[in-house]
């Protein structure tokens, strides 16, 4: 993966796809590659991303549940939209969207303004995606706290 990660055509494709001119490789040690697995019961709660964007790459879909779900662009840099955010945690927001993927589906997302979560996982086939975060400005690096919250260490 770091080499799919750092591969200069592979930046290229993801340029061309996303019509971001632009894009660099986390310099941070945690954040750029990771593979998420998610045993039975577990998923993600809804939340936004921290990078400009991300791919992600299915390795081995949940047998049920593990379900990406999202709300498009649900918020932007001058309103954090705080009442269709509290629908969404309500369960009550028709906007929300369902990305099915298979092994091997390679998908593109902007999270930052894209609330969105996985359900959790049934069964005791694990779903594994490997997620690369990229971004628009160089020498980028996530925060001690991030780097706390989500790998128990700074």
């Amino acid at each position: 993966m770091h080499i799919l990660y750092e591969w200069e055509p592979f930046k290229k494709f993801i340029s061309q796809v996303t019509g971001v001119e632009n894009i660099y490789p986390y310099i941070d040690s945690l954040s750029p590659i990771n593979i998420n697995v998610n045993e039975e019961g577990q998923g993600l709660n809804w939340h936004y991303d921290n990078c400009d964007f991300s791919i992600t790459l299915m390795l081995q879909p949940a047998k049920k549940g593990g379900t990406f779900e999202y709300v498009p662009w649900l918020r932007s840099k001058d309103n954090e939209n705080y009442d269709e955010l509290d629908k969404t945690l309500k369960g009550e927001n028709k906007k929300v969207q369902v990305l099915n993927q298979s092994a091997g589906t390679l998908a593109f997302f902007r999270g930052r303004y894209s609330v969105h979560r996985v359900t959790p996982t049934i069964g005791k086939e694990p779903r594994l995606i490997t997620v690369l975060a990229y971004s628009t400005e160089p020498n980028k690096t996530i925060t001690k706290h991030t780097r706390n919250i989500f790998y128990g260490r700074e």
